[in-house]
């Protein structure tokens, strides 16, 4: 029976972002890889709540290495276009223009010998309005939290100058910060998640931090040429902005 594990949380009550279906061979896998760990909730047909590996599989606890740091480095994840199986992006395959797992490409070469294409169907790309829809909830949000940390500095009665600056730091912090988190843990901001829509690299892998954080310093870029760099994805084949051409990313709707 296939496994699913848990991506992000280590609460029951907590809502989790389902990963699977793995085999047992591929499940034993990223267990011994290291990107399971024990108090990763993991489920599979039969069982009546999601537990952590160390009760379902104390076995394989025993073969998961320890981390290296005290925090965790999480290594992004890409998935093969025919089977679907998280992999690291290393161990796939460039072929035909799609990344495929080494199980999958005698099959998905013979299915192109005959016309057939066996992968998964190809990521749909959002487009300029919807991209700018999720941009407008963002901006308000941010706005709210920006005034009201503005509001309660100005509170304190510090001179309007300093003031001035607490406010610009609040916003050159707040900003960057909440698109590069959102972004590395969630694969988009509020706004594209109330939409429907992620981000993601070229080749179907996550963000990592500096990719991230590069990404918004890259967004100012298309701001400053009067929003051309937006406006540059509605008449992009893969509706991609001039941020996103700088640093290799899409935005596509959820699957």
């Amino acid at each position: 029976m296939p496994w699913y594990y848990a991506e992000g949380t280590h609460s029951r009550e907590q809502g989790v972002e389902r990963r699977g279906p793995l085999d047992d061979a591929a499940f034993e896998a990223l267990a011994q890889s290291g990107r399971l760990r024990a108090t990763t909730l993991v489920w599979q047909t039969g069982m009546a709540e999601w537990q952590a590996l160390s009760v379902v599989r104390p076995d394989l606890v025993a073969q998961t290495p320890p981390p290296l740091l005290a925090v965790e480095i999480e290594t992004p994840l890409a998935f093969c276009a025919v089977c679907g199986m998280p992999q690291s992006p290393e161990d796939l395959l460039t072929f035909s223009g799609r990344l495929i797992c080494a199980a999958c490409k005698p099959r998905f070469a013979q299915g192109l010998t005959l016309g057939i294409d066996l992968s998964l169907p190809r990521q749909q790309y959002a487009g300029f309005w919807i991209r700018f829809g999720a941009r407008l909830i963002d901006g308000i949000l941010l706005a709210i939290v920006q005034y009201a940390l503005i509001f309660a500095v100005a509170g304190l009665g510090t001179e309007s100058a300093v003031s001035l600056g607490v406010s610009g730091l609040i916003y050159f912090l707040v900003h960057p910060t909440y698109e590069a988190v959102m972004t590395v843990k969630h694969r988009a901001t509020l706004g594209k998640l109330a939409l429907g829509i992620r981000i993601l690299r070229t080749d179907g892998t996550q963000l990592t931090w500096g990719r991230a954080i590069g990404r918004y310093f890259a967004q100012l870029l298309s701001q400053v040429i009067l929003f051309i760099g937006y406006v540059m994805a509605a008449f992009d084949d893969r509706k991609q902005a001039l941020h996103d051409r700088l640093c290799d990313t899409v935005v596509v709707y959820e699957s």
